[in-house]
């Protein structure tokens, strides 16, 4: 073995350093491929929905068909709003009229109306500024879309 060990000792020595070679070669890199366009983002604007409100004679509250668009989410918080400044102001559910309603991005869990002595979750609310009137005098409601609805102390 040993004979043929040194016989063949330069082949023996090309092979290995071939094996070397290759085993040593970075591979190639793979080709690029270009990333897909992205499809351009639509863009959404928030609504405000408004709606007047008729008193006639019979003083019975007539409403136009704008609120019969409120956002079936909102619908909720509308009536809790409603059942609150009707517990409030001592006045039937029927004397309420919808102002507006809009969704809102409040800056933190207080909703816009942090109370002293409280803390709250300092993350973006989504949520609604509700404005009802009762005999002229406005009443804003802020929400989350949840159920919290709440009006802020002056």
């Amino acid at each position: 073995m040993l004979h043929f060990i040194n016989k063949h000792r330069g082949l023996i020595m090309f092979f290995a350093m071939a094996w070397l070679m290759v085993a040593c070669n970075e591979a190639p890199p793979p080709p690029e491929i270009a990333p897909a366009p992205l499809a351009p983002m639509p863009t959404v604007t928030p609504s405000v929905i408004t709606t007047t409100a008729t008193i006639t004679s019979s003083s019975k509250v007539t409403t136009t068909a704008a609120e019969a668009i409120i956002p079936a989410e909102s619908e909720k918080l509308l009536n809790l709003a409603k059942n609150d400044l009707a517990t409030k102001q001592n006045v039937s559910i029927n004397d309420i009229t919808l102002i507006s309603i809009k969704a809102v991005d409040w800056p933190d869990a207080s909703l816009d109306c942090p109370e002293d002595g409280m803390m709250y979750a300092q993350v973006v609310t989504p949520g609604y500024l509700i404005e009802l009137s009762v005999s002229g005098q406005s009443y804003p409601y802020h929400t989350d879309k949840q159920a919290t609805v709440v009006t802020c102390k002056p």
